[in-house]
């Protein structure tokens, strides 16, 4: 029974004394430090992350608008989305090139940002400055100007 007792603790105690050891040089006894590794920068080239950069905003202005916009505005733009049915007035076809080309992107930028009554046309249309961050709406406003529309601004 006393020897029941006796190898818990002994083994309590020793374990300390492993992990310790453990820490040791074998070689010279002395504790193993860290050895600092230099870390060096690198060079990212201009082109490759614009290149990148210009091909994820394609595909992430794709993504939000078919997230955010389709349902009124319809997958190509021609205000034909399921939603679009309810709806009276109904959603502005951001495939005219000849209409879109009037509006400049800040134009657009604040009627996907304020909705629809910020720039006079219906309250239906709503402010998706809550959901969207601001970046993400100028790659919208770009997917609909590439994609979209097919067309820059041109003046009134």
């Amino acid at each position: 029974m006393r020897r029941i007792i006796l190898t818990p603790i002994i083994l309590v105690s020793i374990l300390p004394l492993s992990i310790i050891s453990c820490t040791k040089n074998e070689e010279n006894g002395k504790e193993a430090k860290l050895e600092e590794i230099e870390v060096k920068e690198v060079e990212v080239s201009e082109e490759i992350v614009t290149e990148d950069k210009g091909k994820a905003d394609t595909i992430r202005g794709k993504y939000l608008y078919n997230e955010k916009c389709a349902n009124c505005h319809g997958p190509t733009g021609h205000g034909d989305g399921p939603q679009a049915a309810f709806l009276d007035p109904k959603p502005t076809n951001l495939s005219d090139a000849k209409y879109m080309s009037t509006l400049t992107d800040e134009h657009i930028f604040k009627t996907i940002s304020e909705g629809g009554i910020a720039v006079g046309k219906s309250n239906l249309m709503p402010r998706w400055k809550f959901v969207l961050l601001e970046n993400d709406i100028w790659i919208v406003v770009a997917y609909i100007r590439k994609d979209i529309c097919e067309c820059e601004y041109k003046g009134s």
